[in-house]
């Protein structure tokens, strides 16, 4: 798919009509540039917003509970 895309290009570029005859012309010449395509590994597992949540949820209750106490000693001394 990508080389018959990229042959498109080549031929609309060249001001050339994209038929049948065109695309097997250009198919013949020889490639200057080759696509190597691989897998980058495997796909990550995706964090749901629960899970993102919770966590700062927690960070957020611990810090306001620490401000809280730390203002209440100091009015109280």
């Amino acid at each position: 798919m990508d080389e018959l895309l990229g042959d498109l290009v080549v031929l609309d570029k060249q001001g050339r009509t994209a038929d049948a005859v065109q695309l097997a012309a250009l198919a013949n010449q020889p490639r200057k540039l080759s696509l190597h395509v691989e897998s980058a590994g495997q796909a990550r597992e995706l964090i749901l917003g629960f899970q993102q949540s919770v966590p700062g949820f927690i960070v957020m209750f611990t810090l306001q509970v620490a401000l809280t106490s730390g203002s209440m000693l100091l009015i109280a001394a």
